[in-house]
């Protein structure tokens, strides 16, 4: 019998200064917080360990997620934070990137359900936000066709 034990490590750091993507507040405090899970076969025998580090935003409380480990991420400038958060997008903005990119070749309804699409993964560097943005471009490429084909009168 096979034996897997998982430990979770939790430490939250000091606040640090961030430009939210979320709520796009400047120079808003935010809270830094790592888990750090270990996982062991037969308590002893290390298997997997996975790190996850989160900036809560001290405004809208959104929780940023981030490239690098707290401790890397303490002694970076201000600045230079942002370039390693980021603000993941909700179920529902991945939902409807993917219904979208299904439905984008219907005229003007794909675009709309895109256009949600692109709205809700708005501030966020993650795949719903291409998946989106390649829908609402198709959308509007068979939108504009359409169009064009019914001005100049063309048969489909």
């Amino acid at each position: 019998m096979v034996s897997l034990h998982i430990q979770t490590e939790t430490r939250t750091g000091p606040k640090i200064q961030i430009y939210c993507p979320a709520c796009d507040a400047q120079a808003v405090e935010a809270t830094v917080s790592e888990a750090i899970e270990h996982t062991r076969l037969f308590y002893f025998i290390p298997l997997l360990k996975l790190r996850n580090t989160w900036v809560t935003c001290g405004k809208c409380g959104a929780k940023l997620t981030s490239s690098l480990a707290m401790d890397d991420l303490l002694v970076q400038q201000p600045g230079a934070v942002n370039d390693y958060i980021r603000f993941g997008a909700s179920g529902l903005a991945k939902i409807l990137a993917i219904v979208g990119l299904l439905v984008c070749w219907v005229p003007v309804g794909g675009m709309v359900v895109t256009g949600i699409a692109l709205f809700l993964a708005r501030g966020t560097k993650g795949w719903p936000k291409k998946l989106a943005m390649l829908g609402m471009i198709v959308g509007a490429a068979v939108t504009a066709t359409i169009v064009l084909m019914k001005a100049t009168g063309m048969k489909f």
